[in-house]
This record gives C-alpha cells, sequence and structure tokens, in this order.
C-alpha cells in the first residue's frame, strides 16, 4: 500500500473514532446541522475515498489535493464543530428529549395549515402535469419508460415558482407534516384509543405519494428518515447498532420498491438485495465519482471561478456554470441521461482550488446557527424543525452549498416552524378564548 493509501486509512480510522467518542460522550451534538452534515461526509465520502485509495491515486493528477479535501476538511470542521456553540446544541437536546407538554390543539393547528399548503401544491403541480405523465404514475404503467417519463414531468414545470414549491414539499413542508402527524400517532397510541391513529396514518401515506410524484426515489426515504429522526431523538439518541441497520432498512425500502417497479423485477429475495445494492450505490457510489471528477477536471483544465457557484454568479453580473454537468460530460460524453452532483466541498474546490476549505469550514460551522431559531420554537414543532434541518444537513454531502441551504430547507426549514408555532398557538388562544365566552354565558 502507497503512503497515499496508509495516510488515507490512518486518517479515516482516526474520524470515526472521533465521531464515535464525540457522539458517545457529548450526545447533544448530533442536533446540530454542522455535526448531520459530518457524519454524512463521513460515511458518504471519505470512507468511499479510503477503500478506494488507490483507484483514485492513479486517477487524479494530483491525489493529495483530494486527500486535503476528504480526510483533512472532516477532521479540521469536526474539532471546531465540537467545539462552538456547544451551549446552544445542549440546551436544544435537552428540550427535544424532555417534557414537552404540549397542548394537542397546538399540534393539530400545524397539521391543519402544513395539510392545505401540501394539497394546495400538489393540486397546482396537477395542473401543469397531468397525473399520467408523472414519474410514479409511469413507474407503475410503462416501467421501461420511466427515466424518459420521470425527466419529462420535470421538463413540464416551466414555472419557476411552482418548481419551488414543489421541492418544499419535499424538503421542508411534507417532512414538518410527517413529523407532527407522527407526534400524535405516538401520542394517541399511549392513550389506547388505537382508531384514531388512521386519519394520521392516512396524511403519512398520502406525503409520501405528494413527494414522489415526479418519480424520484430520495424525497420519500427523506420523509421516512425524518420520522426515524424524531422517534429516535424523543429516545435520546441511544447508539443501538441493530436498531439503526433495521432503520436503514426501513427507510430505503421505498426508493428499492420503485426501482424494482421501474425495472419491472419480480418481487424474490435476490432481487430485492440486487435493488437495495443499486440504491446503496447511488447514495454512496456515484456521488464519490462526481467529486473524484471535479478535483481531476479542475487540475487539468483550469479552475471555474466564481462562474462555477450560479447564484453569486447572477449577483455579480457573470455568467453561471453548471459545473457537474460539464465535469459529467467530459468523462462520460455519451452518456446522454447523466447528472453528476456532489459536496460543496467538491464544487468550492473546482471554482477555487484548495484555499476554498477554509470557506468550507467556515460555512459549516455557521449552519449552526439555525439553533438560535430553535430558542423561539417550542413543543412538538421544535421536534419538527430540529428533525428537518438536521436530515435536510446531510444534503450537504452530496450537493452545493446554496441549493441545500435553500431549496433542501435547512435554512427556511426552522423559519417555518417558528412562524407555525406563532400560529397555532394563537389559534388554541382563539378557540380557548371562544370556549371560556360561551362558559361564561351559560
Amino acid at each position: 500500500m502507497t503512503t497515499f493509501g496508509q495516510l488515507s486509512w490512518i486518517l479515516c480510522s482516526l474520524t470515526t473514532i472521533i465521531l464515535f467518542a464525540s457522539i458517545k460522550r457529548w450526545r447533544y451534538l448530533l442536533v446540530k446541522p454542522s455535526f448531520a452534515f459530518l457524519i454524512a461526509f463521513h460515511l458518504q465520502l471519505q470512507w468511499p475515498g479510503t477503500i478506494q485509495a488507490n483507484w483514485i491515486e492513479e486517477f487524479v493528477a494530483d491525489q493529495w489535493d483530494y486527500f486535503w479535501l476528504v480526510h483533512v476538511f472532516p477532521l479540521a470542521t469536526l474539532a471546531v464543530s465540537a467545539l462552538t456553540m456547544r451551549g446552544k446544541a445542549e440546551e436544544t437536546f435537552a428540550r427535544v428529549t424532555g417534557n414537552l407538554g404540549q397542548h394537542p390543539l397546538r399540534v393539530e393547528g400545524g397539521i391543519l395549515l402544513l395539510s392545505l399548503i401540501v394539497a394546495a401544491t400538489v393540486g397546482w403541480y396537477l395542473g401543469e402535469v397531468a397525473l399520467s405523465a408523472t414519474g410514479l404514475w409511469q413507474a407503475f404503467e410503462d416501467p421501461m419508460n420511466y427515466e424518459d417519463a420521470r425527466a419529462e414531468s420535470l421538463k413540464l414545470l416551466t414555472n419557476p415558482a411552482l418548481r419551488y414549491a414543489f421541492e418544499w414539499i419535499a424538503t421542508i413542508f411534507g417532512p414538518l407534516l410527517t413529523v407532527l402527524c407522527v407526534f400524535r400517532c405516538v401520542t394517541i397510541y399511549r392513550s389506547g384509543n388505537r382508531v384514531m391513529l388512521a386519519p394520521y396514518l392516512l396524511l403519512i401515506g398520502c406525503v409520501l405519494v405528494a413527494v414522489s410524484l415526479y418519480g424520484a426515489k430520495g424525497p420519500a426515504a427523506k420523509v421516512l428518515l425524518v420520522a426515524f429522526f424524531f422517534l429516535y431523538s424523543r429516545r435520546g439518541f441511544p447508539l443501538n447498532p441493530i436498531q439503526l441497520a433495521l432503520i436503514a432498512v426501513l427507510v430505503l425500502s421505498l426508493p428499492v420498491m420503485i426501482v424494482m417497479v421501474h425495472t419491472d423485477t419480480a418481487f424474490t429475495m435476490q432481487n430485492v438485495i440486487d435493488a437495495y445494492g443499486i440504491v446503496f450505490d447511488r447514495a454512496f457510489g456515484r456521488n464519490i465519482l462526481s467529486g473524484v471528477w471535479a478535483v481531476d477536471y479542475a487540475q487539468r483544465e483550469g479552475y471555474f471561478g466564481i462562474s462555477g457557484i450560479p447564484k453569486l454568479a447572477v449577483m455579480v453580473g457573470t455568467t453561471p456554470v453548471d459545473i457537474f454537468e460539464k465535469i459529467g460530460f467530459y468523462y462520460r460524453p455519451n452518456d446522454v441521461t447523466i447528472s453528476p452532483n456532489s459536496s460543496f466541498v467538491f464544487s468550492h474546490y473546482a471554482c477555487f482550488g484548495l484555499a476554498s476549505i477554509l470557506p468550507s469550514i467556515l460555512l459549516t460551522v455557521l449552519l449552526d446557527l439555525v439553533m438560535l431559531v430553535y430558542t423561539r420554537i417550542r413543543g412538538s414543532m421544535l421536534l419538527a424543525a430540529v428533525s428537518v434541518c438536521s436530515i435536510g444537513s446531510l444534503k450537504f454531502a452530496e450537493s452545493m452549498f446554496t441549493t441545500t441551504l435553500i431549496t433542501g430547507g435547512v435554512l427556511i426549514a426552522p423559519f417555518v416552524s417558528w412562524f407555525m408555532d406563532v400560529w397555532a398557538g394563537s389559534v388554541r388562544h382563539t378557540i380557548g378564548n371562544r370556549k371560556g365566552g360561551m362558559v361564561k354565558a351559560q
């Protein structure tokens, strides 16, 4: 094994040890968005990069730049994240795992408003895209043309406002609604009135269908992951490997089912295992490949500069460039369906070189400022905000920073939760006053 390979294994193993020790010692770190991202980066990029170190060393022009990005960056950021905003993280953790004392009307008010938002957006979407033209419908109706139907259904969304609204259903409103429904399910289950579980379970099912309409496999899995994060957080994040493995299997079950349906595969044990392999490769294989391409391309062809960050490019009057699309066609010129993507850590490198590590560390740590908004949110809406924001932060390991921050809901979800909490509280107060007035009148 070469020096590059040996050092890769040493630093990756060291990161694993520090991550595990930090979580075991300071469980409250798990409510920090920066920490959630680092866990995803470690699992999706650092470990695959270590396992494939020999290939990377041969492929990349200068493998040591890649080494800094995939090994030094997470270690340095982990050290900073573990030492900053600890008080806010501990306070949030105590509130999330403690006694909420939530009035049912506050939860029901949030569920009502979120349901209306989801229903209105889905209605708007189906007004632009016929149900029979959606990727989800075609997955069952015409499995062999599923990929084309999925791409076409996205092209039909010509209205930018509708695009954002529908994406926010999958990343913000749908997951928030799911957490509140799960919260009510837990409360009802403990009360023994199991019949009342039905409407909330139905709502969760509707959310899963809504976020999967255009045929993507990831959104439904994310909604389930948000729900499991909520349940796990209420128990204080116990480190049980068997439970975590079971959660992973359950979360990936919907993407696996979609894969098997659109490939018209029989539901046998071997085929299910193969489908899990496809989904696993999508999460851990293609992501690292895009990152390796970004590093190698920048070294061979030059850096993109600010044009590689679309939102900043528009602000300064520069023509934006879809760097991962350009890089993808550079390495796979005959693959017309290729849509590579990777973490902002690699896109920043492709734009500005190795000097981008320091801004990337700073941006990661600044994610934890959303905990200042957490202090304003109460009860179930706090649980929803933390769950959605933490799971949303995982996307930073496979997407550009501004994309995940805005479209992914990491910045917006806490403020939506804060508004929902205030609104639901006012509804409860209004209803309480009316009931009090009726009692006095009698």
